[in-house]
């Protein structure tokens, strides 16, 4: 037992390291590529109404996962005040913007034993929930977003909604046909499929909250991406796309350095954007998404705290 645990704090240790070893590489290639001064020169170019309006935009995102947190909890038996959820649903969306390796994933169970007891195995399992659903959604939204670019607004308009109610069968629906097929297995297995479980329940709503969260953090995105580089709608898409894409890679910087970067300059080189223009995009996006989390993370903390 002692030598398991040794091996996972090693392995944590490591993990910490290579963390702190991609944000600092992070630092010294954008000051080699495109320079720290030129990165605040576009940002200072940035209109403030755009500026703004990506704030608010954001904002609500993080309304709307507080909402579906709070109907998916729910069903789990937590309860806590709308701001208590907007509070526990922020602070767990930081600790995954800025802790390494994906280790903010674990501020929400810890959050929800605190506020609604509710157990670190279940909190777990309601994480992984939320994931699975996060994956039917973007592919959802991806989708429409591909159609849209490349047969226009009109066909993106049209499939939109045939393409959201695919997903929405998908999220209501294989949940119960794996219980079904788990059940008959050894207990152990049917224990770990509690997140399974959650979804199978069809909290009311849910689907649709993580819907429109998705769409408006993209669309704050989209017009941080318009606003500083103004590169072609193809070009942001891809950026979002490929920002999405390293937010749940296991192997990831502090914050997310290293990995945001190296995905969205990649996926940009692709479509024979400059390098250094491209990482200045991606390291603008990569600040504006931390800058948003930890402005907002520093305005709920100290509110609302259970008391007693």
């Amino acid at each position: 037992m002692a030598a398991v645990s040794g091996v996972r704090g090693g392995a944590g240790v490591w993990g910490w390291l290579a963390g702190v070893f991609l944000a600092l590489a992070v630092v010294l290639v954008v000051q080699w590529l495109v320079g720290w001064a030129e990165v605040g020169r576009a940002w200072l170019q940035i209109p403030p109404s755009a500026l703004a309006a990506a704030m608010l935009l954001m904002t609500v995102s993080y309304l709307l996962r507080a909402a579906r947190l709070a109907r998916l909890a729910g069903v789990a038996g937590v309860v806590a005040t709308a701001w208590q959820w907007v509070r526990i649903s922020v602070l767990h969306t930081c600790a995954v913007n800025v802790l390494p390796m994906r280790a903010g994933e674990g501020a929400l169970p810890w959050m929800l034993k605190r506020h609604g007891d509710l157990s670190l195995p279940r909190g777990l399992g309601l994480v992984v929930a939320l994931r699975l659903q996060d994956l039917v959604v973007m592919a959802a939204l991806g989708l429409v977003v591909v159609v849209t670019l490349w047969a226009g607004l009109m066909a993106g308009a049209l499939a939109a909604l045939p393409v959201l109610l695919l997903g929405r069968w998908v999220v209501r629906t294989w949940p119960g046909w794996l219980l079904r097929w788990l059940d008959r297995g050894p207990v152990w297995v049917a224990r770990l499929a509690w997140p399974l479980r959650l979804l199978a329940a069809r909290p009311p709503g849910v689907y649709w909250l993580g819907v429109a969260a998705w769409t408006v953090k993209w669309l704050a995105m989209a017009l941080i991406i318009h606003a500083a580089t103004a590169v072609a709608p193809v070009r942001a898409a891809i950026a979002i796309a490929a920002a999405e894409v390293a937010a749940v890679l296991p192997v990831q910087g502090i914050a997310g350095a290293g990995t945001f970067e190296a995905a969205v300059t990649g996926a940009l080189t692709l479509t024979g954007l400059d390098a250094a223009q491209a990482l200045q995009l991606a390291v603008i996006l990569h600040l504006f998404i931390l800058g948003m989390s930890l402005l907002l993370a520093a305005l709920v903390a100290p509110l609302g705290k259970r008391r007693g």
